[in-house]
């Protein structure tokens, strides 16, 4: 069993301290530099909140407010209470990543004082070691860094395998120093994502100079992630890479992510969402009467009614969706803008862009806001209409088929184009654009967000998804794990995420021949078509069905 993980690296695994460094309130105030409430560079949670939670620790962030959180988060930033939290005080889960930081040197000027290094994570991890009195047998190293070597401070292609050498040398010296404690190393090393692929540099195109620094970062990141795999050969008694490149390239929609970034103003989630809530248009008009009990409510549920009951008879929500939208398109245009001030007629409306299908909701959207705004976004609509033109022109099993699956991404991708616009020069989003919240909020409530809104770091569900490579990895690599659940626990967890077809390859499960373990890929497998009223519900049911005996450890997720 471990009894330790030790996480070393920058912004994508930096638990809060980047943020109460000197540096850091420095780049906060100038707008250089965006975390969240506690502190990491995400919307909520990042990847290694998952990890200590899968481990059995309690969660740092869920059910908490934010000086509960932030109080114990701070546990976790070095040794000395770093089991706090976990069954027993058993496991020591350490995060001494730091947003920002480079492997050793930092070429240009500005960066000499604003960026750290790895290097200085590992002595404060050996300082803290020598004044331990209790030794953990077991540590589980998890290293991500090199994105701020190739990216941020623009390293050459040709100073990689200087770099990974300095990584390589990091390791062998904490495998020593373990070992002279009497305890064994292990090593997760995670190369790194290609930056081509940030939601930041979707227009580095029309930018010259931007498009010769995106190269530039290729290139080198390229040529690290090859020296990384050749200085850590997949042996597996101790160490491994995480080909984190490929999961995050190959794997968007099939995650149940869109590559886009979230609009800015996202609150963490202190408490997780409603496991139950109920999709179905359907059966929440069942419920509007009851709930709207003015004059506007029983007429309109007076107009809506024999559009249910119709709908009842051809089991089509779809329909259903279209039809209901188009009659509170129709109040508002009669009553102009005064009709939607009626509580009734915003909570249909409201309902509309939650419930049902996601063209279904794209499609109310778009005509939505042409009442309200029709001189603006025209072409943006037309390409919508052209995407959802085809998505309904399949017969009723095919649409849920792919909405269930996303196998038709070509509405996806026009959505993410439409949301990348409003970025700014910085690949920033601060767009203050009506017509893209409302494609925001809609997407939110379907799908994942590749990147939070600096168009750079991930969103909570990105960093699920990054969390399940982690564990998959670390599940098929080594011989030990942090505790009796975590596979179970990795397991709920992509469950939870939706990411339920029977054939996506995240191995949550043991392999007869660990030295043949590839790479993650995700590959959708369209399921049966559903009734449309209880579409969401029995794709509910069909995750439990669908979530295997964790007991035996044989089912391959």
């Amino acid at each position: 069993m471990i009894d330790r993980i030790v996480i070393l690296g920058d912004s994508m695994s930096d638990f809060g301290i980047k943020k109460n460094t000197i540096m850091g309130m420095v780049a906060r105030a100038a707008g250089a530099m965006r975390v969240n409430a506690v502190g990491r560079f995400s919307d909520t949670k990042n990847w290694a909140d998952y990890m200590w939670e899968w481990s059995g620790g309690e969660s740092l962030i869920d059910g908490k407010d934010k000086k509960q959180a932030d109080a114990l988060t701070a546990k976790h930033m070095s040794l000395k209470e770093s089991n706090h939290g976990s069954p027993d005080n058993r496991l020591s889960f350490v995060n001494y990543a730091v947003g920002g930081a480079v492997v050793n040197e930092r070429e240009k000027l500005a960066h000499k004082l604003a960026l750290t290094t790895i290097l200085e994570q590992k002595e404060k991890y050996f300082k803290e070691l020598d004044n331990e009195t209790s030794k953990a047998k077991n540590t589980l190293h998890i290293v991500w860094i090199g994105l701020n070597d190739t990216v941020t401070d623009g390293k050459d292609a040709s100073k990689m395998k200087a770099i990974v050498d300095q990584i390589k040398g990091m390791t062998d010296e904490i495998r020593a120093r373990v070992a002279k404690d009497g305890g064994k190393a292990y090593f997760m090393v995670v190369n790194n994502p290609a930056p081509e692929e940030a939601v930041r540099y979707t227009h580095a195109d029309k930018d010259p100079k931007l498009r010769a620094t995106v190269d530039k970062a290729q290139e080198a990141t390229l040529e690290f992630n090859k020296h990384l795999k050749e200085a850590f050969p997949n042996k597996y008694d101790d160490t491994m890479v995480v080909d984190m490149y490929e999961a995050l390239k190959t794997n968007l929609y099939n995650l149940r992510l869109i590559k886009a970034a979230q609009h800015r103003g996202r609150k963490v989630q202190f408490n997780k969402p409603e496991d139950n809530m109920d999709t179905s248009l359907a059966n929440t008009l069942k419920e509007f009467k009851e709930i709207y009990k003015d004059k506007g409510g029983n007429e309109i549920f007076n107009e809506i009614q024999p559009l249910l009951d119709k709908a009842h008879k051809s089991d089509n929500e779809i329909r259903l969706h279209r039809e209901v939208g188009d009659l509170i398109i129709k109040k508002m245009a009669e009553g102009h803008k005064s009709a939607e001030k009626l509580e009734s007629i915003k909570a249909v409306k409201n309902a509309l862009m939650a419930t049902g299908t996601y063209p279904s909701q794209i499609e109310f959207v778009t005509k939505y806001y042409q009442q309200i705004r029709p001189e603006k976004h025209q072409a943006d609509i037309a390409k919508l209409r052209g995407e959802l033109d085809k998505v309904f022109s399949e017969n009723l099993v095919k649409q849920l088929d792919d909405n269930a699956n996303i196998s038709n991404t070509g509405l996806y991708d026009t959505v993410g184009s439409i949301l990348n616009d409003g970025l700014n020069k910085g690949g920033q989003n601060r767009d203050n654009s009506t017509f893209r919240k409302l494609l925001d909020n809609v997407t939110a409530n379907n799908l994942g967000f590749v990147a939070t809104s600096d168009g750079a770091h991930p969103t909570q569900a990105a960093y699920k998804a990054i969390a399940l490579t982690m564990a998959s990895h670390l599940n098929q690599g080594f011989s030990v794990l942090p505790s009796p659940d975590f596979i179970k626990n990795a397991q709920d967890a992509l469950v939870e995420a939706e990411i339920f077809e029977k054939k996506v390859n995240i191995p949550l499960s043991r392999s007869k021949d660990i030295s043949a373990y590839t790479t993650p890929t995700v590959k959708a497998d369209p399921k049966a078509v559903l009734a449309s009223e209880t579409l969401k519900q029995q794709q509910q049911k069909e995750i439990k069905q669908e979530k295997p005996n964790t007991k035996t450890h044989h089912t391959s997720l």
